[in-house]
C-alpha cells in the first residue's frame, strides 16, 4: 500500500544524522553579510515553525468546514457553510503566503554562510540521503494523495448525488471542487515545505562562515522533512475522515429519503424547475407580507385567522354578489340559506326603511308594536298545527336558547321540577351559544367548551338512512329502530327526568340536508307523548318556505310543541328569529308565574346537499388530512359560485364525512341553477383529478 511505502521512506529521514562537530571559534559568530546572529535567526526559525502550525489549523478547520458541508441538506444552511468556507479558504491562503514569506526572507539573511570544504563534504552527502528520501516521500505522497482523491471524490460524488438526483455535471464538478477544498490547500502546504526544504538545502550549500549555524540549518531541514512526513499522514487520515463522514451521511440520507420518499416525489418537480420555484416562492412571500400587512390593519376579528382574508362585498343583487374588484359570485347557499328571496329585494328595504322611519325601538316590558303584532299574527294566528304563540329574537342561536329556557319554565310551573334532562341528536346543529352548543352533536364544535357545556343533556342517532339504514330494512323498522333507541335513553336517564327532545326536521349544515324517512318523526312524536315530554323542532335553517312548505314538519305528518325559526323568516334583511309554541305550553305559564322569564334587549323588534365518498359501495369517508368540502367550495368560488361547505368535516359521524349544500335564493332562475350545476360538475372533475384525492380514492 502507498501508506506502508510512505512509512518506510520516513525512517530514511529519521536515520539522516542532524549533528556535527561545532567549532568553538564560530559557535557564537556573527554573520557579517547578512547581519543577524545565530540566536536572531533561530528566533526567525521559530516564529515560521509557530506560522506553520496556525497554517495546518486553518487547513483542518477548512476541512471540518467541507465535511460540515456533506452533513448539510437544508439549503439556507448549506449557503452559510459555504460562506464560511470561502471565508476560511482566505484565510488559509493567507498563512501559506506567510509562511513562504518567512522562508525566502530567512533565505535572503542567510545566504551568505558557507561551510569549510572537508565538513561540507561531509554534511553534502548526508544532504543528499536526505534530499533522496524527500523524492521517495513526495513521490510516495503523490499516490497516496491521488488514490485518497479519487475515493473520496467517488464516494462524495455519489452521496452529492442522492441529496440532488437531478444535478448536472457542471454543478456536480463544481460541488466537488468546493467539497475538496482541504485537499487543495494541503496540497499547497506540502509543496510549500517541499520549496522550504529545497531552500534550505541549497542554503546549506551557499554557507561556509559558521558551523554552528549549518547545522541548525541543516536541523531545520530534518524538521521540515518530519513535518511535510507528519502532514503527509495527517492529510490521508483526513481525507479518509472526510470519506468516513461521507458514508455516514450517505447511509443518514438513505434511511431519511426512505421515510421521506413520498415528499421527495412531490418535490421532485419542483427541483426541476428550482429557478421557478424561487421566483414563485419570492412572488408568495411578498403576498403573504401584503396579506399579513392588510390583516393586521383590521380591527375586525375574522372567523378563520389562519386562512386567506375574506373579500370584500360592496353590493348585492339578486342571486349575485358584488366584490370590490368587479368580480360577481353566485350566491348559491343564499349566505347560509338565509337570502331566500334574494339580495337588494326595493320592496323589503322599502318597508324597513319606513318602519325605521316611524318606530326604530322600544323596550318590550310593558310596551309592544304595530309590526311585531302584525308579524305573530301572520305566523300563527290561524293556528297551524296548533301552534298559538310567537316571540321574536334575533338570531336562531337566541331563538333555541330561549326554547331551553321555555322547556324548563313550562315544567316548573306545572309543578315537574325534577324533569331537567334533554336529549338531543348526534350530527346535529343548533346555535352557537353555551346551552346551544351543548345540544349540537358535533365535536369539532364542543370541543373547546366541554368542560362548560351543560352535562344534562345527551344524543341518540339521528335519521341518517344513508349511512345507517341496514341491508334489507324497511323505512318503517329504521324509524321502529330509531325510536326503541330514544326510549332506551329516556328510561336510562329517567322517564319523570327528560322534558324534552330536541331535532332538526331536516338536518342543514351539520352532514348535509338529512331528510327523515317516513314515519321517523311519527315514531319520535309517539315516544314523546308516551312519557310526556315535549317536542322541540328546530327548523331555523330549514322552515319558511325551504322545503316547499312554510312548515318542514308540514311533511311528517306531526306537529312540534315548540318551535324555531329564523333564517327564511329574515332573509338577511332584518336580525330576526322567532320561537312558535303551542297553546297548551302557553296555558301551563299562565298556571304559574305567568311571565315567561326570557326578556331580551331586541326581542320583538319593529336546501340541497351533496355528500362526496371515497368509493358509493362501502361510502367511505376520506381522511381528515383532505378537506374535500373546502376544496369543492373553493373551486366552485373561483368560478364564480358560492357554495356552503357547512363545517367542512364531519357529515358521517362528526369528525369525518365531506359535503356541500345548495340552499339558494328561492327566487333564482333556470338558467342561474344551470349555471350551479355546470360550475359544481366543473368544480368536482378538478377536485377529484387531484393526486392526493385519487390515493385516497383507492384506500
Amino acid at each position: 500500500m502507498p501508506r506502508d511505502r510512505l512509512a518506510a521512506s520516513t525512517k530514511v529521514l529519521d536515520s539522516a544524522p542532524h549533528e556535527v562537530p561545532l567549532l568553538d571559534s564560530y559557535a557564537m559568530h556573527t554573520i557579517q553579510r547578512g547581519g543577524v546572529s545565530i540566536e536572531v535567526f533561530l528566533e526567525q526559525v521559530d516564529e515560521v515553525k509557530a506560522c506553520i502550525q496556525d497554517y495546518r489549523s486553518s487547513i483542518s478547520q477548512l476541512s471540518q468546514l467541507h465535511s460540515s458541508q456533506l452533513r448539510t441538506t437544508e439549503e439556507s444552511a448549506n449557503a452559510q457553510v459555504a460562506a464560511e468556507i470561502k471565508a476560511k479558504r482566505s484565510e488559509t491562503t493567507a498563512l501559506g503566503n506567510q509562511v513562504r514569506s518567512r522562508l525566502l526572507a530567512l533565505n535572503s539573511q542567510n545566504k551568505a554562510a558557507r561551510l569549510p570544504t572537508d565538513e561540507f563534504t561531509v554534511r553534502k552527502n548526508h544532504l543528499l540521503s536526505v534530499q533522496r528520501a524527500f523524492g521517495s516521500v513526495l513521490q510516495e505522497f503523490n499516490l497516496v494523495e491521488k488514490d485518497a482523491r479519487e475515493r473520496y471524490r467517488s464516494r462524495a460524488e455519489r452521496q452529492y448525488r442522492l441529496v440532488k438526483p437531478d444535478c448536472t455535471s457542471e454543478e456536480l464538478s463544481a460541488a466537488l471542487d468546493l467539497q475538496q477544498g482541504s485537499q487543495v490547500f494541503g496540497q499547497a502546504l506540502i509543496s510549500s515545505r517541499q520549496t522550504g526544504a529545497r531552500t534550505a538545502f541549497a542554503d546549506a550549500q551557499a554557507r561556509s562562515a559558521d558551523l554552528s549555524h549549518i547545522n541548525e540549518t541543516i536541523t531545520e531541514l530534518a524538521g521540515l522533512m518530519n513535518d511535510l512526513a507528519t502532514l503527509v499522514f495527517e492529510q490521508d487520515d483526513a481525507v479518509r475522515d472526510i470519506e468516513a463522514n461521507a458514508v455516514s451521511t450517505e447511509k443518514d440520507m438513505v434511511e431519511g429519503l426512505g421515510q421521506l420518499s413520498r415528499a421527495k416525489r412531490l418535490a421532485v418537480a419542483a427541483r426541476q424547475k428550482r429557478w421557478w420555484c424561487f421566483w414563485f416562492l419570492v412572488v408568495v412571500l411578498i403576498i403573504v407580507v401584503a396579506v399579513v400587512a392588510v390583516q393586521d390593519s383590521t380591527n375586525l376579528l375574522y372567523r378563520d385567522l389562519h386562512g386567506r382574508k375574506p373579500e370584500l362585498v360592496v353590493g348585492a343583487s339578486g342571486v349575485f354578489l358584488e366584490l370590490d374588484d368587479g368580480r360577481k359570485i353566485l350566491d348559491a347557499c343564499a349566505g347560509a340559506a338565509v337570502a331566500s328571496i334574494g339580495h337588494g329585494d326595493k320592496r323589503v328595504i322599502a318597508a324597513i326603511t319606513s318602519q325605521l322611519e316611524t318606530l326604530s325601538y322600544h323596550h318590550t316590558s310593558r310596551l309592544t308594536n304595530k309590526a311585531a303584532e302584525e308579524l305573530a299574527n301572520e305566523l300563527v294566528g290561524h293556528r297551524p298545527g296548533g301552534l298559538s304563540h310567537a316571540i321574536f329574537l334575533s338570531s336562531g342561536s337566541e331563538a333555541n336558547e330561549s326554547a331551553l329556557k321555555l322547556v324548563r319554565q313550562y315544567f316548573v310551573e306545572v309543578g315537574q321540577p325534577e324533569r331537567v334532562k334533554i336529549i338531543s341528536r348526534h350530527n346535529s346543529y343548533h346555535g352557537n351559544s353555551l346551552g346551544c352548543v351543548s345540544l349540537t352533536g358535533i365535536p369539532s364544535r364542543r370541543r373547546h367548551f366541554e368542560p362548560i357545556l351543560m352535562k344534562n343533556i345527551t344524543q341518540v342517532s339521528p335519521c341518517y338512512p344513508y349511512r345507517d339504514l341496514l341491508e334489507g330494512e324497511s323505512d318503517s323498522d329504521y324509524s321502529q329502530r330509531l325510536g326503541d333507541e330514544l326510549e332506551a335513553e329516556i328510561l336510562r336517564l329517567g322517564a319523570g327526568t327528560v322534558c324534552a327532545f330536541f331535532a332538526e326536521t331536516v338536518v342543514g349544515a351539520a352532514a348535509g340536508n338529512l331528510v327523515p324517512v317516513p314515519g321517523y318523526f311519527l315514531k319520535m312524536r309517539e315516544v314523546c307523548d308516551k312519557y310526556g315530554i315535549l317536542l322541540v323542532l328546530d327548523e331555523v335553517m330549514c322552515g319558511m318556505g325551504r322545503t316547499g312548505k312554510m312548515h318542514a314538519w308540514e311533511h311528517e305528518g306531526i306537529v312540534p310543541d315548540i318551535q324555531t325559526i329564523g333564517k327564511g323568516l329574515n332573509g338577511g334583511y332584518q336580525a330576526l328569529s322567532a320561537v312558535l309554541m303551542q297553546q297548551r305550553v302557553v296555558d301551563g305559564l299562565k298556571s304559574g308565574s305567568g311571565a315567561f322569564a326570557n326578556g331580551q334587549t331586541y326581542q320583538s323588534h319593529p336546501s340541497a346537499s351533496i355528500e362526496f365518498v371515497t368509493e358509493k359501495t362501502t361510502k367511505g369517508t376520506f381522511p381528515a388530512s383532505i378537506p374535500i368540502a373546502l376544496l369543492l367550495d373553493d373551486a366552485m368560488y373561483n368560478r364564480g359560485v358560492s357554495a356552503y361547505s357547512g363545517f367542512g368535516k364531519g357529515t358521517r359521524d362528526g369528525v369525518v364525512g365531506d359535503h356541500i349544500l345548495f340552499s339558494p335564493p328561492l327566487t333564482i332562475s333556470q338558467e342561474e341553477v344551470e349555471t350551479i350545476v355546470r360550475v359544481t360538475k366543473e368544480a368536482v372533475a378538478d377536485v377529484f383529478s387531484r393526486p392526493a384525492v385519487l390515493e385516497a380514492m383507492k384506500q
